[in-house]
């Protein structure tokens, strides 16, 4: 039995990180690169997406037959991020530290926000530059989600407001995920508070309403189509909010359920890993991604538990990716794309997304560096800034 381990890894404050999770979301972003990568080849494209039914070969056969497909287990990773975030952001109010809605908020806004406007930019101009057409023999997902468009005048509103239109998201589209993941942090607090006041009666209470609420503007969007489509059909916030529900659940109720997968050396920790990889791997039909949302809550349960799979994840190459993650998920398309252009009359395609996933890990790093490190660190200057503005009212009122 190993039954105070567990809860001495839990955070006492806000500022506090579990950091096995930091490798877990390196991974699911290395996840989403490997991806990306398989998808500019037009085998492997025909083969998922279109209508290539032919015998497979053996080597097709490991990749997708095979629980190696997780490897490239793309939308998988990104629902594991949804939940994740619902996990991390429910810490500080389940701690006791829960900041303002408005240093909340722009919290959200430095850590999310300016890092993507950054990335936008940098993509538009290289898709101005160099893009603009098909590439022959090029993959679908190249040529159909990639910079055979033109930039246009709505493309700015889209970008700035991260609306998630058809105007912005070709420009660098894995962004599609945070436009969803502002929109929750709009209204998080919505979600944490009855569940941290709650418990289970809580998480009712929210699931009903958010239940409620993707029907009514599902509702609404069907109705107001053109407003729908130019502002990224909204009622789908309410969907992806029940991700971080999930993930406001484990937060709630972390302290049993890292303790019980922590028992008896870590074997709790191993089997948590092999049900979420084994709901990964299983076909679900209607329920697939809420499914694979359960799968991400095992997979998480398993990281922050004690065991072999933790002690991997906290291993320096893994943490780096951690670091490093978000910048790599901004940065890796744009890259792709343009080592597309410039390189796609010179060399195969596998040879380029070699080149390209190579070439991400290392600017990953610039990136953070250089954008992603300092918007973090001013949002917490500027939230630190308003506390310590509002410390000498709270201690007079007291």
């Amino acid at each position: 039995m190993r039954g105070a381990e567990p809860t001495a890894d839990l955070p006492r404050s806000s500022s506090q990180r579990y950091e096995s999770l930091d490798g877990l979301r390196g991974v699911a972003s290395l996840v989403v690169v490997l991806t990306h990568m398989m998808l500019t080849q037009p085998a492997f494209w025909s083969r998922v997406i279109g209508d290539d039914k032919s015998p497979l070969s053996a080597l097709e056969t490991i990749v997708l037959r095979t629980p190696v497909r997780l490897l490239f287990g793309g939308d998988k990773a990104v629902i594991l991020f949804f939940v994740l975030s619902g996990f991390v952001l429910s810490l500080p109010w389940l701690n006791n530290r829960a900041r303002s809605y408005g240093n909340f908020l722009l919290s959200r806004v430095c850590r999310i926000y300016i890092p993507y406007l950054v990335a936008m930019l940098i993509s538009a101009l290289l898709a101005a530059a160099i893009g603009g057409y098909p590439i022959p023999g090029a993959s679908g997902w190249i040529n159909g989600y990639g910079w055979t468009n033109h930039l246009q005048p709505l493309g700015a509103p889209s970008v700035l407001l991260m609306l998630n239109n058809v105007y912005s998201t070709w420009i660098d589209n894995p962004t599609w995920s945070l436009v969803w993941e502002m929109r929750v942090s709009l209204f998080f607090p919505l979600i944490i508070i009855p569940v941290a006041r709650f418990g289970i009666t809580g998480v009712i209470a929210v699931a009903a309403a958010l239940w409620g609420a993707f029907h009514a503007g599902q509702s609404i969007d069907a109705h107001f189509t053109a407003a729908s489509a130019f502002l990224g059909d909204v009622h789908h916030a309410f969907y992806y909010a029940s991700f971080f529900l999930i993930g406001a659940i484990l937060a709630k109720y972390r302290g049993f359920l890292f303790y019980a997968c922590s028992d008896r050396g870590g074997i709790g920790s191993i089997a948590m890993v092999i049900a979420g990889l084994t709901i990964w791997l299983t076909t679900w039909g209607a329920k697939t991604e809420l499914m694979e949302g359960l799968g991400a809550a095992a997979l998480i349960v398993a990281a922050a538990s004690s065991g072999l799979f933790r002690e991997w994840l906290m291993t320096g190459p893994i943490q780096w990716l951690g670091k490093v993650s978000y910048s790599l998920y901004l940065i890796h398309v744009p890259i792709i794309m343009g080592a597309e252009y410039l390189l796609h009359t010179r060399m195969s395609h596998a040879d380029i997304a070699c080149i390209a996933a190579a070439t991400s890990l290392l600017l990953a790093e610039v990136f953070y560096r250089a954008v992603e490190r300092p918007s973090h660190e001013l949002g917490k200057s500027i939230t630190s800034r308003s506390k310590a503005k509002r410390a000498p009212v709270h201690a007079a009122q007291a």
